[in-house]
């Protein structure tokens, strides 16, 4: 991918980075974990047009879509994704070109409306991925599965919230955060385990339990954004 990128891009292609699980030394056999950041000098529509054989190459191995970024847009969007470049500052592989994301600060006050929002956002889609699965069992596998990999990036920004230090795998972090808002860590390992590629033995009920505790772990999280402010 580095080569068909560089080739197609030429001096344009300022930085491609590695991102996520796979920087994290974490594995999941369920869910593609190769996460990719191409940053480019521009994003005219010239420049996208040439992206478009590498990636529609990418994609056929079943990856995750690129995120695509200019210097520019990286500067502008650090207030919107705080999450998201928090991590990625923190666990990143420069696989060619110069360290885009160097000179990146991110505010940490900025966490508390993205962290309330994605948790709750992301249990309205486990919601619907399990009405969607009607219960298969090789499905609802899937779901959570790609549910951890998914949820795993917001428990780091809700420890940057919460000041506690973020732990580099998932499975330790998933327990950071267990422990600092007294929750129930064992429906996370399990699923962890089956993200990791082990069957469980009852998938329906691993998701309830995993399940029951998201649900509290959101009012939790919301509890401590509102007492705070209102401390302050």
């Amino acid at each position: 991918m580095v080569a068909r990128v560089s080739s197609a891009l030429g001096e344009r292609l300022v930085s491609l980075v590695l991102y996520g699980p796979a920087v994290h030394g974490d594995t999941y056999r369920e869910v593609s974990q190769l996460n990719l950041m191409i940053v480019s000098s521009d994003l005219e529509p010239e420049t996208l047009g040439l992206l478009g054989d590498p990636v529609r190459w990418w994609l056929k191995l079943d990856q995750p879509w690129p995120r695509l970024f200019s210097p520019e847009l990286i500067r502008d969007s650090i207030d919107i994704y705080p999450i998201e470049f928090l991590d990625i500052t923190r666990h990143h592989r420069v696989l060619f070109g110069r360290d885009a994301l160097s000179s990146v600060q991110v505010d940490v006050r900025l966490l508390r409306l993205q962290c309330e929002r994605e948790l709750r956002e992301k249990l309205m889609r486990l919601r619907e991925g399990y009405v969607e699965s009607r219960g298969r069992p090789r499905h609802v596998r899937q779901l959570l599965a790609a549910s951890y990999a998914s949820f795993a990036l917001v428990w780091r920004g809700c420890l940057h919230l919460l000041g506690v230090p973020v732990p580099a795998h998932d499975g330790e972090v998933a327990a950071a955060l267990c422990r600092r808002l007294e929750l129930d860590p064992g429906p996370f390992a399990e699923v962890a385990q089956i993200a990791a590629g082990t069957a469980a033995h009852d998938e329906g009920a691993v998701f309830a339990r995993y399940y029951r505790e998201l649900g509290e772990m959101v009012a939790r999280i919301d509890r401590f954004i509102v007492r705070s402010e209102k401390e302050r």
